[in-house]
């Protein structure tokens, strides 16, 4: 849950960053072309990840079943957010992953 807060700070900052489209104006054309900009599409991906990894965390909170699978998921696409985001899907998947945390979150979950 740690990881999606900075990721919903993060994910926010570059959606005000990107909030206005880029105009753009192709020779004549009377009309100007509005194109989202990388920040904001950037920003919606990161923002909508958070959100997501905070839903599974507060599942596993809850002790949930569907919530482990979610969020070995949310952790798997964390990785790619150099270096927090690597150690913390690193972290998840070694203490989520073997068998016997499976079985143990099960008879947590009954």
């Amino acid at each position: 849950m740690a990881g999606s807060i900075i990721g919903l700070v993060w994910g926010l900052s570059m959606l005000r960053l990107g909030h206005a489209p880029f105009v753009y104006s192709l020779g004549h054309w009377p009309h100007p072309v509005r194109v989202f900009s990388l920040p904001h599409a950037f920003g919606t991906w990161v923002f909508t990840c958070a959100v997501a990894g905070l839903i599974a965390g507060w599942g596993l909170m809850q002790r949930l079943p569907w919530a482990r699978p979610a969020a070995l998921l949310m952790n798997t696409l964390a990785m790619v957010y150099v270096p927090f985001g690597t150690l913390l899907g690193i972290y998840t998947l070694w203490v989520l992953l073997p068998r016997e945390a499976e079985q143990e979150y099960r008879r947590m979950t009954q």
